[in-house]
């Protein structure tokens, strides 16, 4: 369950940068989602690997949810400065 959160928060993460903050217009919709949902699979893996054990009782595991928005939204940050260098 914590991956499919992960991956939810990295695409909603990816539309947002798309549709609201107008970040990666040139790399479209489906781009941007995209990049989320792998940066939110990487933050989850990584908070995973960093061992902290998860948050309540719901066993969502926030830590990871908190990388994973944080990852997602770096890799984000990262693909529009490389289509803006490569001019694409």
């Amino acid at each position: 369950m914590d991956m499919a959160l992960a991956l939810a928060v990295g695409a909603l993460m990816g539309w947002a940068a798309f549709a609201i903050l107008r970040l990666n217009a040139r790399q479209g919709l489906g781009r941007s989602v995209l990049i989320g949902l792998l940066g939110g699979g990487v933050g989850m893996q990584l908070a995973k690997m960093a061992s902290v054990a998860p948050v309540g009782d719901g066993h969502i595991y926030v830590f990871g949810v908190i990388v994973a928005a944080a990852v997602a939204g770096a890799c984000l940050v990262i693909a529009g400065m490389v289509a803006r260098r490569s001019g694409a």
